[in-house]
């Protein structure tokens, strides 16, 4: 996704792999000192855009020939839709499956949380557990669709 975007930015096959590189080996570098972030993919596109921005202003001093697209001039194809929607629905899929392989009462926590949209508190009260039980098993559901066969992918 990285790689894809940056394209889109520069024409630059090498800036763009340099950055992309760079930006991992700072992330694993400073990982004690990272923040606890909620989007990690708005996160990497933001630092991967700075970190590429960077790399070519530095480049830039020695090479005055690298050509910089402006967004109004990235051109999407129809291809480009499609391929975006076939991976949304294959993850989709890849998702529902590693929901479904979840034990029951963590499948139906997380039905509750993110289908039905029930808070914390609700939950406990319909499944008749404590508040800190929700938590804990949410916890654990989460860690396992982390670690699912189904989502390594990503």
């Amino acid at each position: 996704m990285l790689y894809q975007y940056g394209m889109r930015l520069m024409n630059n096959h090498n800036l763009v792999e340099e950055a992309i590189q760079e930006l991992f080996v700072e992330l694993l570098s400073y990982n004690n000192q990272l923040e606890q972030v909620e989007n990690i993919k708005a996160y990497l596109i933001v630092a991967f855009r700075k970190k590429l921005f960077k790399l070519l202003k530095k480049e830039q001093s020695f090479q005055k020939d690298i050509k910089v697209l402006d967004f109004a001039e990235i051109a999407f194809s129809a291809e480009d839709f499609i391929i975006n929607k076939e991976e949304d629905t294959a993850q989709k899929h890849r998702l529902l499956e590693a929901i479904n392989n979840l034990p029951k009462r963590q499948k139906e926590l997380v039905y509750l949380k993110y289908f039905s949209g029930l808070d914390n508190k609700e939950i406990s009260t319909v499944m008749k557990i404590s508040y800190q039980g929700v938590l804990n098993m949410l916890s654990k559901a989460m860690k396992k669709l982390r670690l699912s066969k189904f989502l390594r992918m990503f």
